[in-house]
């Protein structure tokens, strides 16, 4: 390499607006820092706008849950199978499965059509 600064430069993104090349700086920057903490923050916000929807689905299964002893029904319909033996007890619960897909696909595509 016989000029770092011009290797520097063709390594350099282009400029969308004038389509030149921005310099890099000695320490890997470019000289407008502006564009790159716009795109951190922006990354920023998708993180935490993931972090609140996990929070809710999991505030969501948490009443499931607290609610679910409440429920007679829930693992009693029929369909819900139970298998027991000497030391060995089973529970496959197909229609509550069914139920309770059924009504989070109804609600999910109530709440997502916007």
């Amino acid at each position: 390499r016989e000029n770092d600064s011009n290797w520097l430069v063709s390594l350099a993104p282009r400029s969308p607006a004038s389509n030149a090349r921005i310099p890099l700086l000695a320490s890997g920057r470019t000289r407008s820092t502006a564009d790159a903490s716009c795109g951190m923050l922006r990354g920023m916000q998708d993180l935490g706008r993931w972090l609140i929807g996990v929070g809710i689905v999991v505030l969501l299964v948490g009443v499931v849950l607290a609610a679910a002893p409440r429920l007679p029904w829930v693992g009693r319909l029929p369909g819900d199978f139970v298998f027991r033996r000497d030391s060995f007890t089973l529970y496959f619960p197909l229609a509550t499965s069914i139920v309770v897909s059924v009504v989070l696909t109804i609600l999910l595509n109530l709440v997502g059509r916007r």
